[in-house]
């Protein structure tokens, strides 16, 4: 998930400084005035947001794309920030695409992807540590970037 800096109410501030400025400087103030100043700034400030849309447009890189893939038989999903980090990565149910649960068996070393809406294992995994499963896929992922993407 890309976060943006909302410029709205920045855009608003200014709307209303600009609307506050005029009505200082001018000696009319009457109501109409006022509300012709503040529809004017509003033109100004809103013409100026667009145009630093316009010039300024964000680009998310690449690899923001890459959000979805499939490991251990399992499809994972997950989100990115902008230090490239791995957000919300979560195994999802091939089927139905609901949230899977992985239970740890201690005494076996494995961990088991359960899909509990469908009533059915989805994977097993022989992992000898809790994190195993999770901190596998997140080097996965980030191998399969470096190898596609030199930029990553």
């Amino acid at each position: 998930m890309i976060h943006k800096i909302n410029r709205y109410m920045y855009w608003f501030a200014l709307t209303l400084f600009m609307t506050g400025a005029g009505v200082l400087i001018s000696d009319n103030k009457e109501l109409s005035h006022m509300v012709m100043l503040f529809l004017l700034s509003l033109a100004v400030c809103t013409f100026l947001n667009v145009l630093f849309d316009i010039l300024f447009k964000f680009q998310a890189p690449s690899y923001f794309q890459y959000h979805e893939d499939i490991f251990y038989d399992t499809q994972w999903t997950w989100e990115w920030n902008i230090n490239k980090e791995i957000l919300n990565l979560k195994p999802t149910c091939p089927a139905c695409h609901s949230e899977l649960f992985y239970h740890f068996d201690t005494l076996l070393h494995q961990t088991e992807f359960v899909c509990e809406k469908c009533n059915k294992q989805i994977a097993n995994v022989n992992s000898s540590h809790r994190n195993f499963v999770v901190e596998s896929v997140k080097k996965s992922i980030v191998r399969k970037l470096k190898k596609e993407d030199s930029s990553f």
